[in-house]
């Protein structure tokens, strides 16, 4: 369907475009979502688990977007994977219980208790004296 709207190899996402092709776009991003929430859910062991790795790894990406002058996709992964975040000490850095619970809406002890959990099974890392949460990158690349 987007083979029509290619120029030059990039597919133009107007606004009418979107309208035009909402109703396969739409579908077919459900499914991809449905499909990742139950994957994403198996691996971690449970629905608010994976919830919350999601938050930190939209955090910890972002953290890594904000430090780099490129917004490449290949620059902004690799950094990612690389665990790269300390070209910017300015950035608020902290991820705590509080701010999962409060982006989830999971309880802050359940959150709590998950993101411990997921540091057992070596999905994440707590460090305490900096109050962050972060992605181990090992166990993602091995996962998927």
């Amino acid at each position: 369907m987007f083979e029509s709207y290619l120029q030059t190899g990039v597919i133009v996402l107007s606004e009418e475009t979107l309208k035009r092709v909402f109703g396969a776009v739409w579908s077919r991003f459900l499914e991809f979502e449905i499909t990742r929430s139950r994957m994403i859910t198996e691996l971690t062991g449970s629905s608010s688990s994976a919830l919350i790795l999601q938050v930190v790894a939209y955090h910890n990406l972002t953290l890594v977007q904000s430090t780099l002058d490129s917004k490449t996709y290949s620059e902004i992964r690799g950094a990612w994977e690389l665990g790269d975040q300390t070209s910017n000490s300015e950035l608020p850095k902290k991820l705590s219980f509080a701010a999962i619970a409060d982006i989830t809406g999971i309880d802050k002890e359940t959150v709590r208790r998950s993101v411990k959990k997921l540091e057992e099974q070596e999905w994440l890392s707590i460090n305490q004296e900096a109050g962050l949460v972060t992605i181990r990158h090992r166990r993602i690349k091995t996962s998927f």
